[in-house]
């Protein structure tokens, strides 16, 4: 069972982990600047969405030839999403602020 990760795979994994709770405490106690945060969820969003589907097809499909092309589509749909989100966001802050109503 414990050999059931290759070892780079889960260095990495572990590392973000340990990232990721180091953050989490950080901006739990306010120390943490809120653009360094939003940029932390960001990036763990389109990280996870392009992870994902690598995960799914080696686990269920392994006798099938490697791709990362599910990948990289999830990636880019991921890196769409997000700027998409960001995008809205601005938008809407922006109509907010105007004094439209």
């Amino acid at each position: 069972m414990a050999e059931s990760m290759l070892v780079p795979q889960f260095v990495t994994a572990s590392v973000v982990v340990a990232i990721e709770l180091i953050l989490n405490f950080l901006n739990y106690f306010g120390w943490l600047s809120r653009t360094l945060w939003l940029l932390w969820e960001d990036f763990i969003i389109t990280c996870g969405l392009v992870v994902l589907p690598q995960v799914m097809w080696l686990t269920f499909v392994p006798f099938i030839h490697n791709s990362v092309l599910h990948g990289i589509i999830s990636g880019s749909l991921a890196v769409a999403m997000v700027r998409h989100i960001k995008l809205t966001c601005i938008k809407q802050y922006m109509f907010i602020n105007s004094g439209v109503t």
